[in-house]
């Protein structure tokens, strides 16, 4: 972890979560608009990896258990066999990105760091 954390100017706010039972992509998504990231910023970054093509996402509000918040959903606009991608494809995808150098070094490192995670497990 230590080498993420040296990966952040020390400029910038950091959100940590803790997230003991882990969290989906929808669900991180959600929680970054109810924090005040606008639905625009995050439909600008995603389109720098211009893979507009291959997915919808539809930000809406939800209710669950009492629970509000944003619901955020994607979904793949490949019907049959979507591709499955490894770190090496992932990597690929930023490196063609037109997202800042700084989203892109975090970025890879934080995958890197979720693949080896996911290594461990399996």
């Amino acid at each position: 972890m230590r080498e993420v954390e040296e990966s952040f100017n020390s400029n910038h706010k950091t959100l940590f979560y803790e997230c003991f039972c882990g969290i989906s992509g929808d669900m991180h998504l959600g929680a970054l608009i109810d924090l005040g990231v606008p639905e625009s910023h995050l439909r600008e970054e995603l389109a720098k990896l211009h893979l507009e093509d291959e997915y919808l996402l539809n930000v809406s509000r939800g209710k669950k258990a009492g629970i509000a918040g944003s619901l955020v959903t994607v979904t793949t606009r490949v019907k049959k066999n979507p591709p499955r991608r490894t770190f090496a494809d992932i990597k690929g995808i930023y490196e063609r990105s037109d997202l800042s150098d700084s989203v892109l070094r975090r970025s890879t490192l934080m995958f890197e760091n979720l693949a080896l995670a996911e290594a461990k497990i399996h």
